[in-house]
């Protein structure tokens, strides 16, 4: 974009939940050389209302944007997700106002590539190994883990990330189902998997991966009924948001040998408590949201929000936008 289409007023955009960084200032150049940058460690909506009160565009990333925080910003043009989870937007709210939404979906492989080392993880008890090994303990000639070679991978959501896991785990000859309400059962051929119902997907496969966005809808998608249908060997793997599991549920489910074990990078409440149940099980690896975690990751998910804060500036529609009910 020209910085002859941005407002000559300099505008400000202002980053939350972002630490400052030099590989982030490097990243920025290109917004920072027609807008005011500010760097906000608010977390409260209050005090996220007031950061963004005179802002031109808004960056950010894991915190909650509330109807009470956007109704301040009266010069807002564009809300800009580090990411690509919507949840914590309050996106009627942002329509009303008429402040536009965008994300930035370009972490697909990095996620993919979190969820096939949890699967793996679970699968070759790899939480036990390591705290044996720490503790001076041997396992005894019974200690067996199960491979991915030719079991049954189901997923629960067919989006970008999904669709990368499927390309990573055809070297382990699995068999794919899908469930994916959004895709017609061509579109989830045309992807690698075979259509199926969720509870079809729960009952067929050996692990089970959540790929889905949280949504009214899917807030404890997978509950006890769901986690019953699942085979007592099969692996649940969440690497979407906590609240689509319900885990509660879970946690019975794990404790009575309804499956076999768990993979988490997210939970219900981040960060979980260090006393939650789940933290304390021999069949449950859990990661601190850090599945998309890489340097690439980063650098493309910062490029992306720049551009999409440069497109809501010059008044042009950036290339990932979100709507409410999307």
């Amino acid at each position: 974009m020209s910085p002859a289409r941005i407002p000559t007023d300099r505008p400000v955009v202002v980053l939350i939940g972002i630490a400052a960084s030099p590989r982030l200032e490097e990243h920025l150049a290109p917004l920072s050389a027609v807008a005011e940058i500010r760097c906000s460690r608010a977390t409260s909506p209050e005090a996220i209302g007031e950061a963004i009160s005179d802002a031109d565009a808004v960056i950010i990333r894991g915190l909650a944007l509330t109807d009470s925080a956007l109704a301040r910003a009266k010069r807002l043009r564009g809300v800009v997700v580090f990411g690509i989870g919507v949840d914590q937007i309050d996106l009627e709210a942002a329509r009303r106002y008429g402040i536009g939404v965008a994300n930035t979906p370009v972490f697909a492989r990095s996620v993919a590539e979190g969820t096939l080392l949890l699967a793996l993880a679970a699968a070759r008890r790899y939480n036990e190994l390591d705290r044996m090994v720490r503790e001076g303990e041997r396992p005894d000639s019974n200690f067996r883990g199960v491979e991915l070679l030719d079991k049954t991978l189901g997923l629960i959501g067919l989006g970008r990330i999904a669709t990368e896991l499927i390309v990573l785990v055809s070297g382990f000859n699995m068999r794919v189902l899908a469930c994916d309400p959004h895709l017609s059962a061509d579109e989830i051929r045309a992807r690698g998997a075979e259509p199926q119902t969720l509870d079809a997907v729960l009952a067929g496969a050996d692990f089970v991966c959540v790929s889905c966005p949280l949504t009214k809808d899917t807030r404890h998608l997978i509950s006890t009924r769901e986690l019953s249908l699942m085979k007592p060997s099969a692996f649940l793997v969440n690497t979407a948001r906590g609240a689509i599991v319900d885990e509660s549920a879970l946690i019975e489910a794990l404790e009575d040998g309804t499956i076999a074990g768990a993979a988490l990078d997210v939970f219900e409440r981040e960060p979980p408590e260090p006393d939650h149940p789940l933290l304390h099980m021999d069949n449950v690896v859990a990661w601190p949201h850090r599945a998309p975690a890489t340097w690439e990751t980063y650098d493309r998910v910062v490029d992306a929000t720049c551009r999409a804060a440069l497109a809501f500036l010059g008044g042009e529609a950036p290339e990932h936008p979100v709507t409410a009910g999307s």
